[in-house]
Parts: C-alpha cells; sequence; structure tokens
C-alpha cells in the first residue's frame, strides 16, 4: 500500500470516528438521527447549535467539538500547501527556460 493511500485511510478512518462520536454525543443528548448528522456537521464549520443541550455537555460532544474543527483546518491547509507547491513548480520550470510558452491546463 502506497504512503499517501496509508495517510488518506487513516485521515478517513479517524474522521468518521469523531464524527461518529458527536453523532453519539448528540444523540445521548436527545436530538434526532438527522438533526444529529445536521449539528455534527455544523461543528465542521464552527457553527454548532448547542440550544436544548444540558449546560454541562457530554463527553462525546467535548471531544467532538474541539476535534472536528481540526479536520476542516487541516484540509484547508493541506489544500494551500499543494496548491503553493504546484505554482513554485511552475514559476523554477518558467525561470529555468527562458523565452518559451506553457499551455496550462
Amino acid at each position: 500500500m502506497s504512503k499517501i493511500l496509508s495517510k488518506s485511510l487513516v485521515i478517513a478512518v479517524l474522521f468518521i470516528t469523531v464524527f461518529s462520536t458527536s453523532l453519539w454525543g448528540f444523540n445521548v443528548a436527545g436530538r434526532g438521527f438527522l438533526d444529529s448528522f445536521y449539528s455534527s456537521l455544523q461543528l465542521l464549520v464552527l457553527e454548532a447549535d448547542f440550544d436544548g443541550i444540558a449546560s454541562p455537555l457530554n463527553w462525546q460532544l467535548e471531544f467532538a467539538r474541539f476535534v472536528l474543527p481540526l479536520f476542516t483546518i487541516l484540509a484547508i491547509i493541506s489544500f494551500l500547501t499543494a496548491y503553493l507547491v504546484r505554482q513554485s513548480h511552475f514559476f523554477k520550470v518558467s525561470q529555468t527556460i527562458p523565452n518559451n510558452i506553457f499551455w496550462c491546463r
């Protein structure tokens, strides 16, 4: 198995585990499945709605509300890094071979 595939698999398993934990936490708090799913998705973008949940949140929600946004932040950092690396390679090639026209996809 390649290194990139195994890294992606580990990240996917971690995401599914944390997302399932948030579903479990909202379900324990008394919400239905669809409401729990929607609220878990809101945790990814830092707009979670904790109205109607008892003041001390259960450990599942405490864990998920701190870990799930990290996946969003890491995805943005990964995208920006890949983009900047690609642009730097293009810049290096364009500087090493002057007077050429490059067709980009």
